[in-house]
């Protein structure tokens, strides 16, 4: 990818230089290059190779997504631009996008972010293809061919001059962001050989660059694979020394990594790491064993407590079936009273049988009161005399005892004792 994105900027320069030559002016240019892109897009077989999708998704949680297919990359990259430029959108809303190729199912760009940084990086990737498309590297096999090309002149030219190997520049870095006082975003290129000599161009950029008050400063590496797949090694969006401080730390952790693949091997340090690191899991498992008992004996408590509820519930639901029984038989009883009752109103001698009911109410009301009259107080049901007298018995059947008399107060006649002197 990085010598071929060499050779694109240089071919694009050279036909820049041979337009300018015969007098052609941007406007012209960029029509020649649109009716060239058509031609190019008109002439591919297959018509639904490549997949583009949009997905957006608002700050109450809704996803609305919407895809469609094109002959090239190039042009489904382009419509994507053209609706995050046509669409608007809330605060908060987040933007994913992807390009796919249905010969493959390989996805051949994503991003996700803020719109208008999902819209950034897509003008970046769009400029690239296009550069790409122009020069006839439509699709990932004639990326490839164009590669082996390129791989066989670069041998060629190493049989001639051997004393200078070229450099493999896969890894591209990217930075974007809006000088100040001016009204477009500036976007920088460049093709590293190595991890850390993009990061430190991208740091160098981002130092040297002035960026307008109150904008955003956006990174990115990523490092072309053979199939022609961008991985992502890094990116940061924010104010410029949040970016330049990720800058740092990535640098740090790139030395970190470089340092360690550099150290050599100690095996007796290496045996006692080994020995430290099954220590270490033995005790994670004696102790992941502990909390698995705790948690046993917690399970056997909470499920003697599901069972006596259980118990308590089936009890309940068998007593609340009684008294729903009870319930419905009372209800069958009422219904049944009622009908009976409805019955008998509606019988032609019902009034018949209600002045019969009323003159033996009063019969017998007239006879109640006659058997009060006629009976004693003490015999009555529930008088209070024939309470004390079921109480206390029959104290009117005992004898008064009799006065005694002088004589007898004096002891006389008591078994013939003479008392009297």
């Amino acid at each position: 990818m990085a010598r071929e994105t060499v050779a694109i900027h240089e071919r694009a320069a050279a036909e820049r230089a041979q337009w300018q030559q015969e007098g052609l002016d941007d406007a012209r240019r960029a029509n020649v290059e649109e009716r060239f892109l058509a031609r190019i897009d008109a002439a591919q077989p297959d018509r639904h190779r490549y997949i583009a999708q949009a997905s957006w998704t608002d700050p109450d949680g809704g996803t609305l997504t919407e895809s469609r297919s094109f002959a090239t990359e190039h042009t489904a990259t382009e419509w994507l631009q053209g609706r995050i430029h046509g669409t608007s959108w809330a605060e908060g809303t987040t933007l994913y996008v992807e390009t796919r190729d249905t010969h493959n199912a390989a996805k051949q760009y994503t991003d996700r972010g803020r719109p208008e940084t999902v819209v950034g990086w897509l003008a970046a990737r769009e400029a690239v293809l296009r550069e790409r498309t122009l020069t006839g590297q439509v699709h990932r096999e004639d990326i490839r061919a164009a590669r082996e090309v390129e791989n066989r002149d670069q041998v060629a030219q190493q049989d001639r001059e051997p004393e200078q190997p070229s450099a493999d520049l896969r890894f591209n870095a990217r930075v974007a962001f809006l000088p100040e006082g001016a009204d477009r975003v500036v976007y920088e290129y460049g093709a590293h050989a190595s991890e850390a000599d993009a990061a430190a161009w991208i740091q160098q950029q981002v130092a040297q660059a002035r960026p307008a008050p109150g904008t955003t400063v956006q990174v990115a590496a990523y490092e072309e694979s053979s199939e022609g797949r961008s991985d992502s090694l890094f990116r940061a969006v924010g104010r410029r020394e949040e970016v330049a401080g990720d800058l740092t730390q990535w640098r740090v952790d790139i030395a970190n990594v470089a340092a360690d693949r550099e150290r050599p091997q100690n095996p007796q340090h290496e045996q006692r790491s080994e020995g430290d690191r099954l220590a270490a899991i033995e005790r994670q498992l004696s102790a992941v064993g502990a909390d698995r008992d705790k948690l046993s004996n917690r399970v056997e408590i909470l499920q003697r407590g599901l069972d006596a509820v259980t118990a308590d519930r089936d009890e309940i639901r068998k007593s609340l079936a009684a008294a729903q029984g009870r319930i419905e038989e009372l209800k069958n009883r009422n219904i049944r009273l009622a009908s009976e009752i409805g019955e008998l109103r509606d019988r032609p001698d019902a009034a018949q049988v209600i002045g019969e009911r009323d003159r033996y109410k009063r019969e017998r009301d007239e006879a109640v009161a006659k058997l009060h009259a006629r009976t004693p107080a003490k015999d009555r049901y529930g008088s209070a005399e024939k309470v004390a007298h079921e109480r206390l018995g029959d104290t009117q059947a005992w004898p008064a005892p009799e006065r005694p008399t002088g004589a007898q107060r004096n002891g006389n006649g008591r078994n013939g004792i003479d008392r009297s002197r």
